[in-house]
């Protein structure tokens, strides 16, 4: 592939996710917060009996804001079966989040985006990593997650990406799911979506 058609496919490729971002949110919008909370509670108790989740000794998860599913149970659960716990911190200085390893009954503070995170910065060592819990806004079948638009998650999971003995699931609502979703080289596909109706 030349240089300008790789161009013009990358351009394309922005573009429709621009385009399908739009969509989900809006899709997100139009559902209400007791609809959104009900299925996000079955999604967390699809994901608590999972044998994913229960094998597992090093969770890296998020904390849910906003629409997203929480992980508030997920993340009780993991400190009480007493698994190592990994959430994403911000870097200031290097404009990209990290996973840090989180303590039950460590403090948590507000990030940039007012996402929390955990005050102390003890870099988790996510080669022991065997499952990461991962939000975003549309997801296909086949494992495509279509994130905001920031590239975070993609950089985030980069150490993971071809790490055989870490499962990248991803947690969504039902109507979050598309037949496909545009993806560059760049972008991590998950291995499961968990959603409240089923699991792809």
């Amino acid at each position: 592939m030349n240089t300008v058609t790789h161009r013009a496919d990358e351009a394309r490729i922005a573009n429709e996710k621009v385009a399908l971002r739009r969509t989900a949110r809006a899709t997100l919008a139009a559902c209400t917060a007791e609809a959104l909370r009900a299925a996000g509670e079955c999604v967390a108790q699809r994901v608590l009996v999972s044998a994913a989740f229960l094998s597992a000794r090093h969770v890296a998860l998020y904390i849910g804001v906003g629409r997203e599913v929480r992980t508030d149970a997920l993340l009780a659960a993991a400190h009480e079966n007493g698994m190592r716990v990994s959430l994403p911190t911000w870097v200031a200085a290097e404009k990209r989040y990290y996973f840090v390893q989180h303590a039950e009954g460590g403090a948590l503070v507000p990030g940039p985006l007012g996402i929390p995170q955990p005050e102390r910065f003890d870099l988790a060592d996510v080669d022991t990593c065997d499952l990461v819990l991962v939000p975003g806004l549309a997801f296909s079948r086949d494992g495509e997650r279509l994130g905001h638009g920031g590239g975070h998650y993609d950089r985030l999971l980069a150490p993971v990406r071809d790490l055989a003995s870490c499962q990248r699931v991803a947690l969504a609502y039902d109507c979050q799911m598309c037949e496909s979703v545009p993806t560059n080289a760049t972008d991590v596909l998950m291995d499961r979506i968990v959603t409240e109706k089923n699991e792809y």
